[in-house]
Formats: C-alpha cells, sequence, structure tokens
C-alpha cells in the first residue's frame, strides 16, 4: 500500500478474495477495527473515519488480482499488460506449475518468478509457507524453514521472515512485537528489526521510541 503511493503495484491473490484483501487496507488506513467491518457492525464515528480516508485509498496505485489458477506465464502477462513496478504473489506454491512432485513444482515456479523479475526489470515479491519446526516446539524460523524448494533460497536476493513470539508463548514480554527476520540480503546486511503488531488493524508500525 505504501509503495503504490508512487509506483504500480500488483497483489496477487491466490488465496484469499480481494474483497476481504480490500476491506484490511481500509481496516489499516482508516483504523477501525478489522472485526467491525467483517461483522458489520461500524458505528457512527467508524463510518466518518472511513469516509476521511476513501479518496486516498482511491489514489493509491494498487491493483487487487484475484489469481486462483493462474499460470506463471498469466501472472507475467497481466504484469506487462498493467505495467507494474512491483508485484505480490500469495503465495507462491499455489501457482499452477508442471513437475510431478510439490518439489518439482515450486522448483520451476521460483525459477520462472526469477526470470520474470530480471527480463521486466521489476520487483517481485513472494510469499512462501514455512515447514513446522521439528518437534513441534516453535522458535524464529530461519532460513532451513523455507519448504518445498531450496530453489526458493537461491534465487531470492531477499529472504524475510515474520515471527511473533506471543502467537506462541502467552507469557512473552514480546506482546504485539512482530520480528522481521532478514536472513539472506545480497547487496547488505542481514539481521533483526522489531515492528508492533497491530491485530486491530492488520497491521504493523514503527516500534515507538
Amino acid at each position: 500500500y505504501a509503495q503504490a503511493e508512487t509506483l504500480q503495484v500488483g497483489f496477487f491473490s491466490l488465496e484469499t478474495k480481494t474483497s476481504k484483501l480490500f476491506s484490511r487496507i481500509c481496516s489499516m488506513v482508516a483504523q477501525v477495527s478489522s472485526q467491525r467491518i467483517k461483522r458489520r457492525e461500524l458505528t457512527e464515528e467508524d463510518y466518518f473515519q472511513l469516509e476521511r480516508k476513501v479518496d486516498e485509498v482511491k489514489k493509491r496505485r494498487l491493483s487487487l488480482i484475484r489469481a486462483s489458477s493462474m499460470t506463471v506465464e498469466d501472472i507475467r502477462a497481466y504484469t506487462l499488460a498493467h505495467r507494474f513496478d512491483v508485484i505480490y504473489v500469495d503465495y507462491l506454491t499455489l501457482i499452477r506449475a508442471p513437475g510431478k512432485t510439490e518439489f518439482d513444482q515450486a522448483t520451476y515456479i521460483s525459477k520462472a518468478l526469477h526470470q520474470m523479475a530480471q527480463d521486466l526489470n521489476i520487483t517481485v515479491v513472494a510469499l512462501s509457507q514455512l515447514s513446522r519446526p521439528e518437534g513441534g516446539k516453535p522458535k524464529p524460523p530461519t532460513l532451513a524453514s523455507l519448504r518445498s524448494s531450496g530453489q526458493i533460497e537461491q534465487d531470492a536476493d531477499v529472504v524475510m521472515f515474520l515471527y511473533r513470539d506471543d502467537y506462541y508463548n502467552h507469557d512473552t514480554e514480546k506482546k504485539d512485537v512482530a520480528e522481521v527476520i532478514i536472513a539472506k540480503q545480497r547487496n547488505g546486511p542481514i539481521g533483526t528489526v522489531e515492528l508492533a503488531w497491530l491485530p486491530r488493524y492488520t497491521k504493523f508500525a514503527n516500534m515507538k521510541k
């Protein structure tokens, strides 16, 4: 959403309906409870807040695309037609691809997305599922957590993970804190950045100093 102020952005959703994504954006921007939007329990103040932000949302160059059953070739053609500068794919292994196994399909998709980014000179952000930790004990993810294929790690210029300790450990001191773990970066440092997690608005924000 932030990028779409100056760039043409496409969000290809292979799992979530675009109407739900739009509701989340409205919640985030207007800071209206996502649950009240979902349950249609909006107050007069909520409507006022949403109305104040509607023009801002409309100005963003953000396209939400229902991409179920799309192939990488379909995504590439759509991206070319709409001249996107940045695309998001949610999520990688839901893209239709040739191959007998999940490993073969994920390898093909990763290579194809990487090639598309190079050929079209755009940024491709692909979301991916993670493997569950051994023994079932929650812990921050690492590169070994990438599911389906090691090709994803190999192709990516940057690999980032989101981890919230309070999702697993209710006694944690890091209540409503999200860790952005930069596990790989070809042209920069790796490390962890903490963000505030605002669950009411499905929003991440900078930590208050």
